[in-house]
């Protein structure tokens, strides 16, 4: 391209130059004929002045050319031309931590002091149990599960029926949101089931699913992960319940295998890794089934974890007498505790815990509930 206009602009520039030649020539002719001709020489050249005039017009005016400007056309660089210019892209040695720990950052962060960042906004009770919470919902506002029933909780207090999840009269239990359908279990016949509320149609359809599991946790664009503890197999499924990836690992400990000893909760975070809690260690696998980091706390008893928009992992210790909330990044490293003042009691008798989308937490107890 550049060579293309360079040319053109160079065969420009000789027509200019000849152009300027010419118009020299009749300015000196004229001049002289303006200062020593007398008017009879005016009248006898002026036809031939507008003959030479009407002759440059014709011959030697030049018009400028069009130059382009460079536009980038679509699927122009191949992808080899691209790693030849800027490199091929690989794993780095150490994961980008640091990046997601909101604790780090400036001020701004709700995480960064406690006692300036936690502070008791709004105290209610309700007239029902909460189970578990389900989702956080508009903005203030959290989806709660009571037995079968989904209920909306507003921050000042009120609530609302949501819709009814019950089903063959059968302990229901949430597993979590996606963009547009809400997952719970069943236990029916000493299986794990699976079905959904979807928010659009709203109806409620059990999946098929093809393999045994025994715990559930939603993951992104719109997909299951299931776990087998007894083989320690991984299922990721699509919405309909297919089977779409399936990975082992031999990371578990063999006591995650007894339901008496160990209540396992599993989650994955922002960065695609898998939490799970097993009593006193908190692991963190790969969606290869590789195990990537471990913490263990002595005599914790770790129950819940849920994560916040910033990618803080939430994970509540329900170790008698030591009750605490610990903060993890979406990669399993440990950064420290964080337990809101006063609220001793209340995380004594918890039930669940919960973050909604004005950054505001919220934690249900078996006596109140309180944000």
């Amino acid at each position: 391209m550049a060579h293309t206009d360079k040319s053109v602009l160079e065969s420009y520039k000789k027509e200019v130059t000849r152009s300027k030649l010419t118009v020299i020539g009749l300015l000196f002719s004229t001049d002289n004929l303006l200062e020593f001709g007398d008017k009879i020489d005016l009248i006898e050249a002026f036809t031939e002045l507008q003959i030479r005039l009407a002759h440059y017009n014709y011959n030697y005016g030049v018009i400028m050319p069009d130059i382009f400007e460079p536009l980038m056309k679509s699927g122009s660089i191949t992808l080899n031309q691209l790693y030849e210019a800027v490199g091929c892209i690989e794993r780095g040695k150490r994961p980008m931590t640091n990046s997601f720990i909101a604790v780090k950052q400036q001020h701004s962060s709700h995480l960064v002091d406690n006692y300036k960042a936690f502070t008791n906004i709004r105290s209610f009770n309700l007239d029902f149990t909460v189970n578990s919470v389900v989702c956080p919902y508009d903005t203030d506002a959290m989806l709660v599960l009571a037995d079968s029933d989904l209920k909306l909780v507003s921050a000042n207090g009120s609530y609302k029926d949501f819709v009814i999840v019950q089903y063959d009269k059968c302990h229901v239990k949430a597993v979590g949101q996606t963009q547009n359908n809400m997952y719970f279990t069943v236990r029916k016949n000493e299986t794990l089931c699976i079905f959904r509320y979807s928010q659009s149609s709203e109806q409620i359809e059990e999946l098929n699913v093809k393999v045994t599991f025994t715990d559930a946790c939603t993951s992104k664009n719109d997909t299951l992960l299931l776990l087998n503890r007894l083989n320690s197999t991984f299922y990721e499924t699509d919405n309909k319940g297919r089977v779409i990836k399936t990975f082992n690992t031999d990371g578990l400990p063999q006591n995650a295998y007894c339901y008496d000893n160990n209540i396992l909760c599993m989650h994955v975070t922002t960065v695609s890794r898998i939490l799970i809690a097993t009593n006193n260690s908190l692991y963190t696998f790969t969606f290869s089934g590789r195990l990537e980091q471990l913490y263990q706390g002595e005599n914790s008893n770790f129950k819940q974890i849920f994560e916040d928009r910033r990618g803080n992992v939430f994970v509540a210790d329900k170790t008698r007498g030591k009750e605490r909330m610990c903060l993890f990044t979406p990669y399993g490293y440990y950064i420290g505790d964080i337990l809101p003042p006063n609220a001793d009691s209340v995380m004594k008798n918890l039930v669940a815990l919960s973050i909604d989308r004005c950054g505001n937490l919220w934690i249900f107890s078996s006596t109140s509930s309180k944000t």
